[in-house]
């Protein structure tokens, strides 16, 4: 195996983690690039904003019955197809 590939990185846990443990990644971790989505999703929550870049429509707008009734439908008539 590659040892750069197996070579491991070890960060501290979050505060809000078990205490003791520890996730540990992968050193190609650390190469990667900031990514302008991630940013965009990080302030998407916060009160006042609509963003219209990351593609999140408004929640209120889903279709839920239809959604129920599609669902419905596929895994009373084809259950298994739909789960494979």
């Amino acid at each position: 195996m590659n040892a750069r590939l197996s070579a491991d990185l070890s960060l501290p846990a979050p505060p809000d983690s078990t205490p003791g443990h520890a996730f540990t990644l992968a050193e190609r971790a650390r190469k990667m690039n900031p990514s302008v989505i991630r940013e965009i999703l990080k302030v998407i929550d916060q009160p006042g904003i609509i963003s219209f870049a990351g593609g999140l429509p408004s929640p209120l707008t889903f279709p839920i019955d239809a959604m129920r009734e599609a669902c419905t439908k596929v895994l009373r008539d084809t259950p298994r197809e739909a789960m494979q």
